[in-house]
Formats: structure tokens, sequence, C-alpha cells
């Protein structure tokens, strides 16, 4: 998933990524993408990921625990 990609699915969210990093999987065909967002509430971050996971390329989003 490019940046490019990742801002046209989260729209005015994006602006809030103060992170990006892409790095190869385990599984070759894939890559691992973390981002870090700042200065949002909870539930922007929860809808965040819901669109995240609704896209078709995404096969898992997680959020680490704090």
């Amino acid at each position: 998933m490019s940046l490019d990609a990742l801002n046209e699915a989260l729209g005015y969210r994006a602006r809030r990524i103060t992170r990006y990093v892409s790095l190869p999987a385990q599984d070759a065909s894939l890559d691992d993408i973390s981002i870090v967002v700042t200065r949002l509430a909870q539930t922007d971050i929860d809808e965040m990921m819901q669109q995240l996971e609704a896209l078709p390329y995404v096969h898992d989003v997680a959020k680490p625990s704090i």
C-alpha cells in the first residue's frame, strides 16, 4: 500500500499520520505497514481501522496495546 493509496483511503484523517513505515513481511508477497497518528479521537482511530480493513488488499489491521 503506497502512501498515496493510504491518503486516498483515509481522507482528511491521513493528515494526522506522522510516521509511515513499509517493510517486507515474512510472506514475500506482502508488506508490513505501520503508521503513527497524532491528535485524533479514539472514534476517529476506530473509523480509520474500519476503513483500512475494508480495503481489498489489506489482510489485517491491528492496534498496538499501549
